[in-house]
């Protein structure tokens, strides 16, 4: 999206400078640069992102009984050389974060569960929820406490299909798990089915600040703008009343006692 963007300057400036417009052209060429430029080393990414994830203070989660984790799935891929299937990258650190929370409201109620959403949209011949579920259970999260839902393709079908399985089990309160960046359209979306977990982001996206463009920069800030598209489109789809009817929310927990702390790396070496 980065590279459109800059190519799209680039022709706009090239078609005013057909037309003789030089000066403009200058202009719009000049400021198209300093916004590429600001993008790649980090100054402009940095805003988008951190706006991205920001949300009120963290507070630890006052667990209940029936607490049940839904974890999205972020992606799967083929391995061309050992074989099999495993989590994109970027998966690791929700299930990492789900075993986790899991550990913690087991030490402190019963009856907690984790809900793993997310179909075959690759056609790979897994579901996400069937393979991060394996996984868990590596990690030894008991199988009994692992719920799927396997149909979804995507952020809306997660919310779609997880309330719709929630609905057919009694449950304590929820806790969301995604990326930070991921974090405020899957609320957005859960919201409209009626359902208001509490966000637990298993990670925080930061850029690298260069002098210099780089491509980590500029992949970040385009994960940030899908995000920004996929709100946009939410409701301009409700506005044109694409979208289902929305839910009636059901109560939702304290936020302030169930807000939980972030993850705490240490420092890479």
């Amino acid at each position: 999206m980065s590279l459109l963007f800059l190519a799209l300057g680039v022709l706009l400036t090239a078609l005013l400078y057909r037309l003789r417009s030089r000066w403009p052209a200058r202009v719009l060429g000049l400021c198209w640069l300093v916004t590429f430029w600001l993008l790649g080393n980090g100054v402009l990414t940095g805003w988008i992102v951190d706006f991205t994830q920001r949300s009120p203070a963290p507070r630890p989660i006052a667990w209940q009984p029936g607490s049940v984790i839904i974890v999205l799935g972020m992606g799967m891929q083929k391995l061309p050389h050992e074989g099999g299937i495993e989590p994109q990258s970027l998966a690791y650190s929700r299930i990492l974060r789900a075993v986790q929370l899991y550990d913690r409201c087991a030490q402190a109620t019963t009856g907690c569960r984790i809900l793993l959403s997310g179909g075959d949209p690759a056609g790979l011949g897994k579901t996400e929820a069937e393979l991060y579920g394996s996984l868990l259970e590596e990690a030894g999260v008991p199988a009994s406490a692992v719920l799927h839902e396997t149909a979804s393709r995507n952020t809306w079908e997660n919310a779609r299909y997880t309330a719709r399985l929630l609905a057919t089990k009694p449950h304590g309160p929820l806790v969301l798990v995604t990326s930070g960046l991921h974090m405020r359209r899957s609320l957005l979306y859960f919201a409209h089915f009626g359902l208001q977990p509490a966000p637990a982001r298993s990670d925080y996206t930061a850029p690298f600040s260069s002098w210099l463009p780089n491509s980590y920069n500029l992949l970040i800030g385009d994960l940030a703008t899908v995000e920004w598209l996929g709100i946009a489109r939410y409701h301009w789809y409700n506005w044109l009343g694409k979208n289902e009817p929305p839910v009636n929310s059901e109560p939702a927990p304290d936020a302030s006692s169930m807000r939980e702390r972030p993850v705490t790396l240490p420092t890479a070496r």
